[in-house]
């Protein structure tokens, strides 16, 4: 199951990116809960961004719609580059819901990776997970709580359940 994570806020307007937002919709339940996929994707906090990119009547949005080849480019300028040396967020797991960011894939975390993908992150377990931009990002991060109650619940649109810090 694939969950969409908005990782990164910038209040800037690019001129090469432009983006894209979605609303939450209403989840189905199943009855076996598996692992989740984060989804980390950078967006920009500002409206006249977003109208410039064609997603009016919006003050936050992707850098890119989905379908354009330029999302890539853009995603990887605002996320920057991660500590293994890949474009994109380095990932964490926040081990006591208290700030206590442990680096995912280390021992006693329930995060790894995604070998293919720097912005994919297999989850295991409920908890609160962050996403911060790499080196030349602007470094602000974006967490996704996956509560005990969401977690054997698929959502159609989940981006809505996970914030900005």
């Amino acid at each position: 199951m694939m969950r969409r994570f908005f990782a990164f806020a910038m209040i800037a307007g690019i001129a090469a990116c432009g983006g894209g937002s979605a609303t939450p919709t209403t989840p189905v339940t199943t009855p076996t809960p598996g692992k989740k996929i984060l989804n980390a994707s950078p967006i920009v906090k500002n409206a006249d961004y977003c109208t410039a990119a064609g997603i009016t009547g919006h003050s936050i949005c992707n850098t890119r719609k989905e379908d354009v080849p330029e999302r890539v480019p853009c995603d990887n300028y605002l996320s920057g580059i991660a500590d293994n040396g890949q474009p994109g967020p380095n990932w964490f797991e926040d081990v006591d819901n208290n700030g206590k960011l442990v680096k995912c894939g280390e021992p006693n975390t329930h995060c790894e990776l995604k070998p293919e993908n720097q912005y994919l992150l297999d989850v295991y377990a409920p908890g609160s997970y962050v996403a911060c931009g790499g080196k030349g990002s602007p470094g602000t991060c974006g967490v996704c709580v996956l509560s005990p109650s969401d977690w054997g619940v698929i959502h159609r649109n989940p981006s809505g359940l996970c914030g900005l810090s």
